[in-house]
């Protein structure tokens, strides 16, 4: 299990208009660390996190009925433990089987529920 600031959930699926291949992109989007840079011709601090779809913070799950009807019901953005196994289509890459939420920022401070 691994844990994350999971933001939301997508899961589209249809055919793409000028190809007409069928897609299927369940997707869970989560928090990654701003990157903080410096070059010869510039820099630049940051502190906190985004939700960047292009690079990182990106991580498909398992296209069931069950799963997509638990991420539905979530109250994103959460703090969550994702198990993860190897994508059966490509197996270099993970994928999320379920997800243990385990607060939601709408839950207040989670130390005062112990």
């Amino acid at each position: 299990m691994s844990r994350f600031i999971v933001m939301g959930m997508s899961h589209a699926k249809g055919t793409a208009k000028t190809t007409g291949k069928e897609y299927l992109m369940p997707r869970l989007y989560f928090a990654t660390s701003l990157r903080s840079w410096q070059t010869d011709k510039g820099v630049c601090s940051s502190a906190g996190y985004q939700c960047d779809e292009n690079n990182r913070g990106v991580i498909d799950f398992i296209d069931t009925v069950e799963m997509k009807e638990k991420l539905l019901a979530v109250p994103f953005p959460v703090v969550a433990e994702l198990i993860l196994e190897p994508d059966p289509e490509n197996p270099l890459n993970n994928i999320v089987v379920d997800i243990e939420v385990l607060w939601s920022i709408w839950d207040g401070n989670p130390a005062n529920k112990k």
